[in-house]
């Protein structure tokens, strides 16, 4: 498990996937989305990713294609609404 920074920066992010080739990649859809939107993306190599999860709001199919084809995320699972399905 890695954690790039204390608080979410997408950069970082992108460095510790390429550096440590993780292979799971976990975060709400806005992060996803800021990693792939940044200017400087295309200069890390995160071919090591396959799986990860997705939680705090949907996942719009446009985004989910995007994961998949840039990121490698085929095996991506989405949690959205498992709160609500807790003993709690």
């Amino acid at each position: 498990m890695v954690f790039p920074s204390e608080a979410f920066e997408p950069l970082k992010t992108l460095q510790a996937v390429e550096k440590e080739k993780c292979t799971a990649l976990h975060g709400v859809s806005t992060m996803f989305m800021v990693e792939l939107d940044h200017p400087k993306f295309d200069n890390y190599d995160v071919p090591s990713l396959r799986t990860g999860m997705m939680a705090g709001a949907t996942c719009p199919i446009e985004l989910m294609n995007r994961l998949i084809e840039k990121m490698n995320l085929k095996n991506l699972i989405i949690g959205y609404g498992q709160t609500e399905t807790s003993a709690l």
